[in-house]
């Protein structure tokens, strides 16, 4: 599944991330004093899946991954364009 996460470079490989392009961009925008960020995506295999939450109430779908090495890291994380 494709997911993304909105962030600074510096926080890329957190484990945060949802299947609502919108929504990362949301997020990435938001300026918490360090200026925009970026919008990331990742390919994510159901063995990185810890949790899903669905904040309907938010709308917002929060897929929690395993922020591991092995799962995300620059060769599976790229910034989307």
């Amino acid at each position: 599944m494709t997911l993304y996460r909105g962030c600074q470079h510096d926080r890329r490989f957190g484990m945060s991330w949802t299947d609502d392009l919108d929504r990362a961009q949301w997020f990435a925008d938001r300026d918490l004093g360090q200026g925009a960020g970026n919008v990331y995506m990742h390919r994510a295999n159901p063995r990185e899946l810890l949790a899903f939450i669905d904040a309907s109430h938010r709308r917002e779908r929060e897929y929690v991954l395993d922020p591991s090495p092995d799962f995300l890291n620059d060769n599976t994380v790229a910034e989307h364009r």
